[in-house]
């Protein structure tokens, strides 16, 4: 996901547009929940879908990870520049 940017000030400091950044964190939060929910299943699953969960776990730690990954590539942040 490469979001676009805009330029904003005489010091040539680069800024996402608020509505891409806001849609990355929002997708960072439902990821996190996605693992929650994950994280649960596997404490509370039949021995017979232990593969699957630990599967769906895994899954749902690399695309947290992923979407790290981007944020820190597109200098996204959590909170508002001054």
């Amino acid at each position: 996901m490469m979001l676009e940017k805009e330029t904003q000030g005489g010091n040539g400091a680069v800024f996402f547009r608020r509505a891409e950044r806001e849609e990355l964190l929002q997708e960072y939060r439902q990821a996190l929940e996605a693992k929650a929910v994950c994280r649960c299943h596997f404490d509370f699953c039949d021995p017979e879908y232990t593969d699957a969960t630990i599967f769906a776990l895994g899954a749902a730690e690399r695309r947290l990870a992923a979407l790290i990954k981007t944020a820190r590539k597109e200098k996204v942040t959590a909170w508002r520049r001054p």
